[in-house]
């Protein structure tokens, strides 16, 4: 039986056995929905391993006439953690006979790195969720294998930093009538228990107002570095030639305006000054 003819039975007997449970009252609607769930993701696992074992097949269909690869292993098993949960898989493990080579065709094909556990749309997942919650908590939300806070950190560390210029800038104009700059700075624990300042800047271009207490910000940017703000600077105003109106306002530790500032007609690269400026405190 090929996998579509089992996805099609288990998918069935799972419908009409918990179709009736519902129906007769003998699980609630919320039984259900966990039945489902699960049934989802064990499918998922099942369906992905298939994928694999059967490219790996025609992998080696395709390179049998060749001649090239000598077969070392027929069934050597590797274990994925996706967002369905653990997967494995079997594949063939090969020398190439010219160079001594020794290497997994599948895995090459697939482009899956040689030592890596997780596949890589579940590390997307842990790092789009790592920036809004713990790392244990972005472990949990991106797969339902158990997966250490450690492992979420090396993917983050994996990715490296990400530069400024990744970031799209608005387009380039030759005026902006008012040009709105916030900055704060806090103090962030270190792992190794001591704690550095962080420079933190809003520029944006107004406000707008979405209901009677809340408003948007226009064109919103937002730049924050350990040391000097003056380095983003350049990113800041980038877009922006003349400023009919500069507007700067630095907090002070206890939340209060320390510092605001206008300036009108100002040329963009005021901005430059004025972040640099925050570092002396």
């Amino acid at each position: 039986m090929n996998i579509i003819q089992q996805i099609l039975s288990l998918s069935t007997d799972f419908f009409n056995t918990n179709m009736e449970s519902l129906v007769t009252g003998q699980a609630s609607l919320t039984d259900v929905t966990l039945a489902v769930q699960e049934f989802v993701q064990n499918l998922g696992r099942e369906v992905l391993s298939a994928m694999l074992e059967q490219a790996d097949e025609a992998i080696y269909e395709t390179v049998k006439p060749q001649r090239t690869y000598q077969i070392k292993e027929t069934a050597r098993s590797r274990t994925l953690v996706t967002t369905f949960g653990e997967s494995t898989f079997h594949r063939r493990y090969y020398r190439q006979k010219d160079t001594g080579r020794y290497t997994y065709l599948l895995d090459e094909w697939c482009q899956l790195p040689a030592y890596s556990r997780i596949e890589a749309s579940c590390q997307a997942r842990m790092a789009e969720h790592a920036k809004d919650m713990s790392y244990a908590k972005a472990a949990q939300v991106a797969t339902p294998v158990p997966v250490s806070k450690q492992s979420v950190r090396n993917v983050l560390c994996r990715l490296g930093t990400i530069p400024n210029t990744a970031a799209p800038l608005p387009e380039r104009r030759p005026k902006v009538s008012e040009l709105f700059i916030e900055a704060d700075e806090d103090h962030v624990a270190m792992q190794q228990g001591n704690s550095r300042q962080l420079r933190l800047a809003y520029v944006y271009e107004g406000k707008v107002a979405e209901g009677k207490k809340r408003r948007t910000l226009t064109a919103k940017r937002m730049f924050t570095d350990m040391g000097c703000l003056g380095r983003k600077s350049r990113n800041i105003s980038k877009p922006y030639t003349t400023v009919q109106r500069l507007r700067f306002w630095e907090t002070g530790r206890r939340g209060y305006r320390a510092r605001r500032r206008t300036w009108k007609r100002a040329a963009a690269s005021r901005t430059d000054f004025m972040l640099s400026n925050t570092c002396g405190r």
